[in-house]
Order: C-alpha cells, then structure tokens, then sequence
C-alpha cells in the first residue's frame, strides 16, 4: 500500500536520499521467526491491544482478538509477529482508516491497495485478514505459501516476480527493513515509522503489568506450534535441544502460559504451561484444573509452509502439553522429559516419579527465588519429586536433562 495514515507515529521530514538506505534500516529483524529471532518476552495480545486503544480510544469492538490472530497465525507460519502487528499499525493508521482502504474489508496490510484511489482486497473475517497479511510477508521472506488467501499473494508468488530482488541480499534472511523498500518503494520513512512505532511499545507498554495475561494462554494450547530449528546435526538430543530450546524461546515471548484440558498451572504464578519434549505424551495427559480459562476458536491451518527451516513429524510431534503424572515410590524403566517456567533465566531439574514414568522437568525460575518455586511447582504437579541440578543457562538444564533421559530425544 502506498498511502499510510500514521496516527501516533512520528512524522515524516525531509532527509537525504541516504539516510533512509536498507543499511540504515537494518535494525528491524528478519521476517522468519528462528530460536535467535524471536518475539520479545513483553510481547504479548493484551499489552498489544491496550497499546491500540493508547492511540485509537474508539478502536471498534471486531478487533478485540486482532492481537491474538496475529500471535497465533504468527507463530503458526513461522512469522515474527510483533512486527506484522507494528505494520498493521502504521498502515491502517492505528485502525482508523483514513486512506483508500475501509475497516470492512480487514485488509490490514493494503494488500493489492496500490494507491489512486484503489480500495484493494477483502477479507471475510479478521482472522483471515491477518492470515493474508502474515501470508504476504511470507513470500517476501522466500517461504511458499499453500492456498494463500489473498489474490495479490498467489499472484505475485506464481509470477515469482520477488525472487530477483532477494538475491540481491546474497542468500540472507530477508529483513522487514528489506521488505519496506519493495513493498513501498516510493516512501523511504516507512521502515522509520514501523521502528517508531515498536520502540514507542516497548518504551510504554511492554513495561507495564499485561492486562490480559490469559490470552497467551489460550493461544498457545489452541496452535499447533511451529518448530524451527537453529542448524542441522546428526544427533537425535541436540536437535531435541533446540527445538525445544525454540519452543520455550518462542513460550517465553510472552507471560502467560498455554493452559489447554491437557494443562494446569500452579495458583497464577507459572508463566508458561507444562510441555512434554517427547513424541507419545498425550497417552497419558490428565484431565485439567477447575480454574483453567477458556482458549479463543481456532481457525483452519492449511498452509503450513515447508522451508528449509521448519522439520518435520519429529518436531510435531516434539512439543505437547500436558500435565505430569503423580510420583509414585518404584522407579520405572521409561522416563519423560518436561519444560515449564515461572518466567526467570535460571533452571532447575527436577526429578519425580510416577507408576510409568521418571520425569525430568527443566523449570525455568527467577533468581533469588529458586526454591520458592521449586516447591510449589513440586507441591502442585510433582509430589515427592526432588530438585537434582541448577543452572544458570536453561539451555545447559535441557541438554543435562536429555542426558539424563536419552529416550526423550531419540523419540
């Protein structure tokens, strides 16, 4: 879209042709979400949607779950989703459009908007209006998308007309800065203006209480996660390692936690829901606490993307969440590997027993608390369990645990 309405977003002045080059640009990440590309941990739908209604008090009730379709869609196609969501932002004008295209048409990106009074595409609901959107800038990044959306998407990404212009970036990620002098070639503020507007979240917003911490709850227990992994390697643990490592880092964007009939979380302080990191879990998942909250309607996921970043069934079927069994006093043969997270930097192992399990559980904790929430982690879902080593690195808790519990990894 070439026309945007900024509404809260610093002005465009007059500048030098080069100050608004891609090298001056370059602080804006990469598109595709990798284990060292993640959302940040105050990220999260709630602070997102208050930070909205900051900058737009009259802000329609329809897009009360726009945050959430954007984490959820974003995590899903492997997409950083923060900053298709500042994007959103500064083309829409904070949702109040001003400019050729109207608020029925959830067009959140301008998509096929090319300016002199074109309205551009709709979309039938805003889920899927944000689908199109992450799907758009998918194929600026180089992923293939499979029954896009958007007309504009399946039409540029046949054309491959996209393919020439990442070249010039010599075989690296493609950045949002990258895409900003593509996608509008002729404004040179408009990296700028998305800078400015996620350096105003995370000056205000990103460093105040969640109002709704629940929601990343639900989307985290309703999306089937998508698993990049860092480099290739031959062992069945290191690449356990870090797609879990990805997993957590992608949890932990947040503070909330993904609670689901397979999770509970311990009297409002665990951050982030118990996962399983082996393939069989759900056989044994037990039912979930009274006090869970409700997740939000899924939407269809047909287009998973195949990239050279995303694994297959393994890493599907990698990451669960489910509740731990109870310990029991026999010490069986098969064991399980676990995450959760009170939300610090520090890991603990934990090690409890049930009738058909050992399970290892690496449970991030905050520093001067450790013990604290040991115990009531301990209390609440691993009765008798022990803590058996402390890290500083919940990287190094991960690759001591699957150490411990090899069949975790192999699985």
């Amino acid at each position: 879209m070439v026309l945007r309405f900024g509404t809260g977003a610093v002005a465009v002045g007059i500048f030098s042709l080069c100050s608004f080059s891609s090298a001056s640009a370059a602080t804006l990440p990469q598109i595709e979400a990798s284990p060292r590309n993640a959302v940040p941990q105050c990220v999260t739908p709630g602070r997102l949607m208050a930070f909205v209604r900051d900058r737009n008090p009259r802000l329609a009730r329809k897009y009360a779950d726009l945050s959430v379709h954007y984490m959820r869609i974003g995590d899903e196609l492997g997409v950083r989703w923060d900053y298709a969501f500042y994007q959103m932002l500064v083309e829409t004008g904070s949702l109040t459009y001003k400019g050729d295209v109207s608020a029925r048409q959830n067009n959140f990106a301008g998509i096929g908007a090319t300016g002199g009074g074109a309205p551009g595409e709709s979309f039938p609901t805003v889920a899927e209006g944000v689908r199109a959107h992450i799907q758009h800038l998918m194929i600026y990044a180089g992923l293939r998308v499979e029954s896009p959306v958007a007309d504009r998407t399946a039409k540029v990404q046949s054309w491959g007309i996209l393919d020439k212009w990442r070249r010039r970036f010599g075989g690296r990620s493609v950045r949002y800065s990258d895409m900003t002098t593509k996608w509008s070639p002729g404004d040179r503020g408009y990296a700028r203006d998305i800078k400015s507007v996620a350096d105003r979240f995370m000056q205000t917003r990103c460093q105040s209480e969640d109002p709704e911490p629940g929601l990343v709850a639900g989307i985290r227990s309703s999306s089937n996660t998508r698993v990049a992994s860092a480099g290739e390697t031959s062992q069945f643990a290191q690449q356990a390692i870090e797609r879990a490592r990805n997993a957590s880092t992608a949890t932990r964007s947040s503070l909330g936690a993904p609670v689901t009939n397979e999770t509970v979380r311990p009297r409002g302080s665990l951050s982030q829901g118990i996962s399983v990191l082996n393939s069989n879990a759900g056989s044994n998942a037990a039912p979930a606490a009274s006090n869970t909250p409700k997740t939000p309607s899924t939407e269809r996921r047909d287009d998973r993307v195949a990239s050279a970043g995303s694994v297959g069934r393994f890493a599907s079927n990698l990451i669960g969440s489910v509740k731990p069994p109870a310990s029991a006093s026999a010490e069986p043969n098969s064991c399980r590997v676990w995450t959760a997270s009170y939300g610090g930097q520090r890991a603990l192992i934990i090690k409890s027993i049930s009738k058909a399990h050992v399970n290892y559980t690496v449970l991030d904790v905050n520093s001067g608390r450790e013990e604290r929430e040991a115990d009531a982690y301990i209390a609440a879902y691993a009765k008798g369990g022990t803590t058996i080593a402390k890290f500083g690195d919940p990287t190094k808790a991960l690759k001591r645990a699957f150490e411990l519990c090899p069949e975790s990894a192999a699985k």
